[in-house]
């Protein structure tokens, strides 16, 4: 399990390589992420290279962002180059629309019932079905 990590304000620009900027790691295998909460301030976390997320799973399967709590702040999060086709994976999944955006899809997840749908979406692809 994974550790905490908490942005409560200031200016922050996390960069990964094949990793995620701020979460997961890249390293091959399983990892699992611990819980990621911003409060506050100017957070930019990008990909230089590889498939990670911005905020949460690194680049490999396997690699679990854990939990991601934002409540305030500006944020800016940019994955990798597959980022994308993951995201697209996991709104056809849920019978989504594939150009829905991030925000979007964090507002879908309105109930326990639709976050677990959504995690068994995520599960489901990294198992390569």
């Amino acid at each position: 399990a994974g550790g905490t990590i908490k942005i409560e304000g200031g200016k922050v620009n996390a960069i990964g390589d094949s990793a995620a900027g701020i979460g997961g790691n890249g390293g091959a295998g399983s990892s699992t992420g611990g819980t990621i909460t911003i409060s506050g301030g100017n957070v930019t976390a990008t990909v230089a290279s590889g498939n990670g997320a911005g905020i949460g799973g690194g680049g490999q399967t396997g690699s679990n962002g854990g939990t991601i709590n934002i409540t305030a702040g500006i944020v800016n999060a940019t994955g990798g180059v597959n980022s994308a086709t993951l995201r697209q994976g996991v709104l056809k999944a849920l019978d989504l629309p594939e150009n829905l955006t991030t925000k979007m899809l964090l507002r879908w997840v309105t109930s326990e019932e639709k976050k677990a749908q959504l995690l068994a979406a995520v599960e489901k692809i990294k198992n390569g079905a």
